[in-house]
C-alpha cells in the first residue's frame, strides 16, 4: 500500500500550497488597501490645498470689491 502515503503526502503538499496562496492573497489585499488609503490621503491633501487657494482668491476679490466701493463712496454723487 505505498500509494496511500504518497497520496497523503500529495494532499499535504496541496493544502500547504493552498495556505501559501491564501497568505499571499491576503498580503496583496493588505497592500492594495494601504495604497488606497495613501491615495485617499493624497487626494484630501490636494483638495485642502485647492480649497485654501480658492479661499484666498475669494478674500482678494472681496477686498478689491470693498476698495472699489470705498472709492465710489469717497467720490460722492
Amino acid at each position: 500500500m505505498p500509494a496511500l502515503p504518497a497520496a497523503a503526502a500529495a494532499a499535504d503538499a496541496d493544502s500547504a500550497a493552498v495556505e501559501d496562496g491564501a497568505e499571499a492573497a491576503e498580503a496583496q489585499l493588505q497592500k492594495a488597501q494601504q495604497q488606497q488609503q495613501q491615495q485617499k490621503q493624497q487626494q484630501q491633501h490636494h483638495q485642502q490645498k485647492e480649497q485654501k487657494q480658492q479661499q484666498q482668491q475669494q478674500q482678494q476679490q472681496q477686498q478689491q470689491q470693498q476698495q472699489q466701493l470705498t472709492g465710489i463712496e469717497l467720490q460722492g454723487p
